[in-house]
């Protein structure tokens, strides 16, 4: 199928508006050479959709006992936190601002919604399983990731493919109006998140600049070609926030993995274990960070859920591939653990967990292949892979394999702007 693209108009923004009910998801090209004319096309082009996000969490943030005037502040220092310690990515907040007609402390409040819900909620917000495999033998990283997010934000999200005038190549599946989340560069850097819960988020004195973690992230993609580079810059730049940063890169035949685990006390790095797996859920692994846990008090499931990864990539075979990882992650709550989350009827609104996007990285390609829904929902579904093709192509069961299955393309399902 050719790929179409659309003119910046009110019927692109209409037009986009069909991506994810049409089973795949809205890809924005950026190619500005100015961080605010890329911020300020974005806001043209999806102003509706920023401000949907907006109201959504600005409903989480009072019901997590954040005032207005407390929601106000935050975004306001999180703009001057982003302006002293990331100066470009403050200019692209602020041309989103400008291009869908809002205040720039508005979008810097999205940027610093981890901060702003781990300050004030009561509960940690859950988020996301992954698993990489970086193998010893000269083949490249293979990636997976679950997103759980609420269900409310099923259309809020999107993949951004942004081209800096200088070559490089970002490309991340984030939220309107938030710069980044999970991600890969041209450089052959790949980045998953997973938000974690300290004490110290509650009671944050970081004294200096500080970045919002979604910020943190796109600052990697942005500046960072390895994953020692990538690990220097997330350890000493200051958070408000816990989260974790799971890097994977491939370079001169030689595949590397590690996580970063962040908070406002402290860092710390994970390696692969011996068979090459680096696993996450929600809560710290690090013992020296490990004591002011606070996500998995309140939901012991992402130890249940750590658990469940470790049985189950225990059982792969020594070459894994992305069809493998994401047989481990289709495990639901009567099988264990819920890697893969389907909302509950009953669950009141701020609780209802749903898989949003199913993501894979292939970093010695520098591409991203994303799904809307969990991995459950792929049979007879379809990836988008974003890179130097955008295309999508089935990954069901097929006569020769899943291999063959996730090899064969079947189009495009672009949808484009900018």
């Amino acid at each position: 199928m050719k790929v179409r693209r659309l003119s910046a108009s009110a019927g692109q923004r209409a037009d986009l508006r069909t991506g994810l009910r049409a089973g795949c998801p809205t890809v924005f090209h950026s190619s500005e050479a100015a961080p605010g004319d890329r911020g300020r096309a974005l806001g043209r082009a999806f102003p509706d959709r920023i401000r949907r996000t907006g109201a959504f969490y600005d409903r989480l943030f009072a019901v997590a006992g954040a005032r207005p005037q407390d929601v106000a502040d935050w975004g306001r220092a999180a703009f001057a936190h982003i302006g002293a310690r990331a100066p470009e990515l403050a200019e692209e907040i602020e041309g989103m601002a400008r291009g869908a007609d809002l205040p720039p402390w508005r979008i810097a409040a999205l940027n610093a919604r981890t901060e702003i819900l781990g300050r004030f909620a009561a509960r940690p917000q859950p988020e996301c399983s992954t698993v990489v495999h970086a193998p010893a033998d000269g083949r490249p990283p293979v990636t997976a990731q679950t997103w759980d997010w609420h269900d409310g934000l099923r259309d809020g999200w999107f993949v951004w493919n942004i081209e800096h005038p200088d070559g490089r190549v970002v490309r991340t599946v984030t939220e309107y109006g938030i710069v980044g989340k999970i991600g890969v560069n041209a450089a052959g850097l790949g980045l998953h998140f997973n938000i974690l819960g300290h004490d110290g988020d509650k009671c944050s004195t970081t004294r200096g600049s500080w970045l919002p973690v979604h910020v943190l992230a796109r600052q990697v993609l942005d500046t960072c070609a390895t994953v020692a580079e990538a690990v220097e810059l997330a350890s000493t730049v200051p958070v408000a926030a816990s989260s974790s940063l799971t890097l994977a890169g491939y370079a001169d035949h030689r595949a590397s993995a590690a996580t970063v685990e962040l908070s406002p006390v402290g860092t710390a790095r994970l390696a692969p274990r011996d068979d090459g797996f680096l696993l996450r859920t929600n809560h710290f692994v690090a013992p020296a960070l490990a004591d002011g846990e606070a996500m998995g008090i309140a939901d012991p499931h992402t130890y249940q859920r750590l658990a469940a990864l470790q049985r189950r990539t225990a059982e792969l075979p020594q070459a894994p591939d992305r069809a493998d990882l994401l047989a481990v992650l289709t495990c639901h709550g009567d099988e264990g653990a819920e890697l893969c989350c389907h909302p509950r009827p009953a669950a009141a609104p701020g609780t209802r967990w749903e898989t949003l996007a199913t993501v894979s990285l292939d970093v010695a390609a520098g591409t991203l292949a994303v799904h809307p829904g969990g991995p459950c929902t792929l049979r007879n579904a379809a990836w988008t892979t974003v890179g130097r093709t955008d295309a999508t192509a089935p990954v069901g069961p097929a006569a020769d394999g899943r291999r063959a299955a996730q090899r064969r393309s079947a189009g495009s399902c672009r949808r484009t702007a900018g």
